[in-house]
Order: C-alpha cells, then structure tokens, then sequence
C-alpha cells in the first residue's frame, strides 16, 4: 500500500524492569508459591478458563505449589461466568486460581513485580500492549501461537494453542523446569521490548505525516 508505514505503540517506563534472577520450582513452596500472571480484560476471545484448566492440570501433574493471578476488568458477563465456573470445578476453596479484578493502571506493574512468569492467552489482538508491559517486567512470557503474538515476541518466548489446556499446561511447565531458559528468554524479550518507545511512535507519527503531506 502506498503511503503508509507500520509505527507500533509504545510502552509506560513504569512497565521496564531488568529481569531479576529465577527461582527454581524447589524453592517455592505453599507460603512462598511460583506465581503464573495473566493481565488482560475477561472476554471470550481472551481464554482464561482454558488456562485455568491448563493450570489445574500441571499442579496435579507435579504437586507443583503454583499460583495463578487474572488480572483485569470484567467486561463480558457471559465470559465472567465462564471463568467463574472454571475456578469453582478446579478451585472450590480458591487456593491458587485467583481472580484479581481491574486494577489501577498506575498500580498494575506491582502486580508483575511479584509474579515468577507472565501468561498472554488471547487468540486475537490488535497491538498487544499487556504483552509488551510483560516482556517489559522481565518476565519470561508463555504466549499464544496466534498472531500477532509472534511477531511481537518473536523467539523470546515460549508458545501454546490458547484453546489447548493441555498444550498451555505442557508449555507453561517446559519453563518451571528450566530457570536458566526463563532467564535466557526474559533477557532477550526484555532487550527486544526497547524499540517499543512512546518516544519513536510519536517521532515517526509526526514524520510520516510531514512527508505525506509534501507528496
């Protein structure tokens, strides 16, 4: 197409952390749990009961002490209801699955500090902006196969089928075991995240539209 040029979006500096040295899955334990987050608003196309599932299977797999967090707004009720049934099968007593609600955005890069590995589950997306702030964290990322996903993490992360609670399950434990991979991957995701600046969106924005406008 003549004319355009692909500018992508850029990220808050709250959201750049270097990676911080991994734990080993022996490490934790219940009162100091491996932390699995998983930002993004409830909707269909988002699978967070599929990831639940997937989770609920890796923990009786291995015994593993594993938390996941849901992290955002409510926005469909009928996907609501779906992640609240998929807690109470797997969850009744809700130990580990939990179901944070939206957070202030000015608030949201705690809820990263705290996690072990970052989880992007959707099977659609635009500029996928939860997973630049979740490379951005330093966290290993765990991400869907769908584009633009890849594009945007490329071979810095480790990807699933988002409708497959197995293959999320198989996939999310290939990076428990192996915290010198987490690490290796964190690193370069968190190198790659660099060119996603507010600062060149808005540079090449104002560029492109000068040199339109003289043609």
């Amino acid at each position: 197409i003549r004319n355009s040029i692909i500018i992508p979006h850029g990220i808050n500096n709250r959201f750049l952390c270097p990676p911080r040295p991994p734990r080993t899955i022996e490490d934790c334990t219940s009162s100091e749990p491996f932390r699995i987050i998983y930002v993004s608003s409830i909707h269909k196309y988002k699978n967070q009961w599929h990831v639940i599932d997937g989770i609920a299977q890796l923990r009786d797999r291995t015994g593993w002490p594993l938390i996941l967090e849901l992290v955002g707004p409510p926005d469909d009720p009928f996907s609501v209801r779906r992640l609240q049934a998929a807690i109470g099968q797997h969850d009744p007593e809700n130990e580990w699955a939990h179901y944070i609600g939206s957070v202030p955005f000015d608030q949201l890069h705690n809820f990263y500090m705290k996690a072990d590995l970052g989880l992007f589950a959707s099977s659609c997306e635009n500029m996928p902006n939860i997973l630049l702030e979740t490379m951005g964290m330093g966290l290993p990322v765990a991400s869907s196969n769908k584009q633009p996903m890849p594009e945007i993490l490329m071979d810095t992360g480790k990807y699933f089928d988002p409708e497959s609670p197995n293959d999320i399950s198989y996939t999310v434990e290939s990076l428990i075991v192996d915290p010198q991979l987490r690490l290796q991957l964190s690193n370069s995701s968190y190198s790659l995240v660099s060119q996603y600046s507010w600062k060149r969106c808005v540079s090449e924005t104002f560029s492109f539209i000068s040199k339109s406008s003289r043609q």
